[in-house]
């Protein structure tokens, strides 16, 4: 098994990455963390916090995983955030992936990522369920079918993970409620309280189309506020899909997550070109990333579209950041 350190890793960055010049970051060491902007405050330091109660004793901080399915990489990663070291509350992201070949005997990756909602007291848990319930329902449904771009398809999978949610509220309210209360009459308001997630999950083709030499996709968003982007390193970003609403210098925070049920649902579909990245983000990136014209969104331009292994993609989905205190989770297709 090779070995790799990070003073190895760091060694390998090339030197023009580290220059201030306009919309590119300008890159830094601490310790063995990559930084941008200054190295002090908050940008590595753990904030001091009121502790939360109903804390979880344990779950593990970073997660992460990578695969090549067919000519298809993925790497995927989640990580607690600064600020969920100073609350001494758990990482509350999520993510899972998976695979399948439909009746076409096309093969499909499928990716979802989750965000539990901080004001509930149990969100880790949910996300972790939604994410690899999303995994089974979207495999099973391909399994099935012949893999469709159709906006009714996607619609009617997704109502099916949204049923999903409020079952699993359900089925652990009657866990913890001891009283005779009918569990059939809580409003999903309450259900929120201790459980509450976002949820979004894309569909990448493994192999490229013969003709046209692009790989097809689809990106769900279920509730909440991820995003998702096409990254290549000549063309810059793409967005996909926005997290927060922003009005002028105002965003808004306000997220309507599972239980609740979406009006509707966010569906794109397109295609990956030679040299092009699919990103998915939780808010804890994606707020800072925005569209893609920012210090960091200059970052990460230069770095994913040449990460070739785990141990840099985790180098460079852990930069330092003043504003990147929350939880992170990414989700690099390419």
């Amino acid at each position: 098994m090779k070995m790799y350190s990070e003073k190895t890793e760091i060694d390998t960055i090339p030197e023009d990455w580290i220059q201030g010049q306009k919309n590119e970051a300008a890159i830094s060491t601490t310790s063995t963390r990559l930084v941008i902007g200054e190295e002090k405050g908050a940008v590595i330091e753990i904030p001091r916090m009121a502790k939360q109660p109903n804390k979880i004793s344990h779950r593990s901080d970073w997660i992460s995983d990578i695969a090549q399915i067919d000519d298809l990489t993925i790497m995927a990663t989640s990580m607690r955030g600064s600020l969920h070291y100073g609350l001494e509350t758990v990482r509350q992201d999520a993510y899972a992936i998976g695979s399948e070949v439909d009746l076409n005997e096309d093969n499909w990756l499928i990716a979802s990522i989750a965000d539990g909602v901080s004001s509930s007291k149990r969100p880790h848990a949910f996300a972790d369920y939604m994410v690899r319930q999303t995994i089974l329902v979207v495999a099973d449904n391909l399994r099935n079918n012949k893999m469709s771009f159709e906006n009714d398809f996607w619609n009617n999978l997704s109502k099916q993970l949204v049923e999903i949610s409020i079952a699993y509220c359900k089925n652990a309210a009657r866990s913890i409620i001891q009283s005779n209360i009918d569990i059939e009459k809580i409003d999903l308001s309450t259900f929120a309280d201790q459980w509450a997630a976002t949820l979004e999950y894309v569909i990448v083709q493994t192999k490229k189309t013969p003709e046209s030499k692009k790989r097809k996709f689809v990106h769900v968003s279920v509730a909440g506020d991820g995003s998702a982007y096409i990254l290549n390193e000549n063309r810059g970003w793409k967005v996909v899909k926005t997290g927060k609403e922003r009005k002028g210098e105002v965003v808004s925070n306000a997220v309507s997550p599972l239980p609740f049920k979406p009006e509707t649902f966010s569906i794109q579909s397109g295609e990956l070109c030679s040299g092009d990245c699919l990103l998915l983000v939780t808010d804890g990136l994606g707020d800072i990333i925005r569209n893609g014209n920012t210090l960091i969104g200059g970052f990460f331009q230069k770095a994913f579209p040449k990460c070739e292994t785990l141990v840099q993609f985790l180098m460079y989905s852990s930069v330092a950041f003043r504003e990147a205190n929350d939880d992170r989770t990414v989700v690099l297709i390419k």
